[in-house]
């Protein structure tokens, strides 16, 4: 049963364009903070940096409504939140948390591989405070549309429902968005980093038409990346395409 920290509203939908323009339409209109837009399918999906996600029916695809009352400068948080939300859920389906790794910003890989992602877009108002925030979610359940994809339920025993995994994701959402409002983000974060990639870890940074190359070394407090780079020290990243080295 989802927890009550945030009233959740489920609009399930056939087939849509983009979830996440469907829900930013609603946004608009003055849909509430817990409004949720699901399709078995879209025409038009897309992640990050506007790429194509491919969404064939069997997986999940939702975007959810946010009204946070906090400054542009938080969305890099509730960019991490989320993605913690969706690796406790998976865990919760595969009972080995061993298996996920999470790749900043907001990428979730099962054993190595991509097997969800998120795409947040928000209106900043008055202020520089968020009006709204449209956190978009795609996960590979049934099918594997990315050549180098994967699916959860190649790694499960027993089969798992879209919706069960929905409704995981947004309970944990839920208690995680309820502490970071209570205690703020130090608690997100911290289990955060105890699914992501060790310090000391290879990485290569794409800023635009910018290279960067060095090891992880942590997040900071607003859910940057600090980047090591040999000869530069400690590199702060709010934006980028991280890639795992070998």
């Amino acid at each position: 049963m989802l927890t009550a920290d945030i009233h959740w509203h489920v609009e399930e939908v056939a087939c849509v364009d983009s979830t996440q323009d469907a829900l930013k339409v609603r946004a608009e209109e003055g849909a509430p903070e817990g409004f949720v837009v699901q399709a078995g399918s879209q025409r038009c999906g897309r992640g990050r940096h506007g790429r194509e996600w491919h969404s064939p029916k069997g997986n999940l695809y939702m975007s959810l409504l946010l009204r946070p009352a906090c400054k542009a400068r938080d969305i890099g948080q509730l960019s991490l939140l989320s993605a913690l939300a969706f690796a406790e859920a998976l865990s919760e389906s595969l009972g080995d948390s061993k298996l996920l790794t999470l790749k900043w910003p907001n990428d979730i890989l099962l054993d190595g591989r991509k097997c969800a992602g998120l795409i947040l877009e928000t209106q900043i108002g008055a202020g520089g405070r968020i009006e709204w925030l449209v956190i978009g979610v795609g996960v590979n359940i049934a099918v594997s549309p990315l050549e180098a994809g994967v699916c959860l339920s190649d790694f499960t025993k027993a089969p798992v429902s879209v919706s069960q995994i929905r409704d995981s994701f947004l309970d944990n959402f839920s208690k995680l968005y309820g502490e970071w409002r209570a205690e703020g983000f130090e608690p997100v974060r911290a289990a955060w980093l105890s699914y992501a990639h060790p310090p000391g870890a290879a990485l290569s940074v794409k800023i635009g038409q910018d290279h960067r190359a060095g090891t992880f070394h942590t997040i900071d407090e607003q859910g940057n990346l600090l980047l090591q780079m040999p000869g530069y020290g400690i590199q702060t990243i709010a934006a980028g395409e991280v890639y795992l080295e070998p």
